[in-house]
């Protein structure tokens, strides 16, 4: 038979170490850092109908991008600098690039964000390509990295009316 002490003292162990996982498994999860895109979706948004400029040099194609994490925890997604944040190709439908931006003059400064489970966010762009570079009712496609994730969307160049 168990003394009363050592049951009091036994119960008192158990509280403590009930206690302790509580408080474990309440405290904020660490992000995790993101090293695949498994968890990362990535959505583009592009006017399909791209209009040429009158007289002007550069044709200006607005990107729409979203980022969400769509897995169960916080992920910490990093770029080597700020100016890898953003890369985009112009490619023809068979993949031969017309015109690609990603910086090289760049600082190396690491850019880091943190994004909850379910958090999404958002950025604009514009693109702009020299007028030279499009050919008028042609499919054309934009291939965005965004945070490391690859998207894609056509558009067709259209006659400024």
């Amino acid at each position: 038979m168990l003394r009363p002490a050592l049951v009091t003292g036994l119960a008192l162990l158990a509280s403590a170490f009930v206690a302790m996982f509580a408080v474990a498994t309440s405290a904020p999860a660490e992000a995790k850092t993101a090293v695949t895109d498994e968890f990362l979706q990535g959505r583009i948004i592009v006017d399909r109908r791209v209009r040429l400029p009158q007289g002007g040099a550069a044709a200006r194609i607005p990107v729409n991008l979203e980022l969400t994490n769509t897995g169960p925890e916080p992920l910490e997604i990093k770029a080597p600098s700020i100016c890898d944040v953003h890369n985009y190709h112009i490619v023809y439908p068979n993949n031969d690039l017309i015109a690609t931006r990603g910086d090289t003059d760049c600082e190396p400064s690491e850019s880091v964000l943190k994004l909850a489970p379910g958090e999404t966010i958002y950025a604009t762009n514009s693109l702009l390509l020299h007028r030279s570079l499009l050919e008028t009712g042609r499919r054309y496609y934009v291939i965005y990295e965004f945070w490391g994730v690859r998207m894609r969307a056509p558009f067709v160049i259209q006659e400024h009316e």
